[in-house]
């Protein structure tokens, strides 16, 4: 999956440029936070890379944490 963060809020049309600014430098898809959450982060692996992303929502956060313990 690909996520974009909006920077400025408007209207797209057609012809519109969507612009890559930066690349993650995290591997992980939407697909890899979606499966770690309905398992219950059994992938010990992936749930710890997903928790290194600094930007990851606090909420989302708080309820992958819950499954280190």
């Amino acid at each position: 999956g690909i996520y974009f963060k909006v920077i400025e809020e408007g209207l797209i049309q057609d012809n519109d440029t969507i612009k890559l600014i930066e690349t993650s430098p995290y591997d992980i898809t939407i697909s890899d936070i979606v499966k770690c959450y309905y398992t219950k982060g059994t992938n010990k692996q992936m749930l710890q890379s997903i928790l290194e992303i600094p930007y990851l929502p606090d909420k989302l956060r708080k309820n992958l944490t819950t499954f280190t313990e």
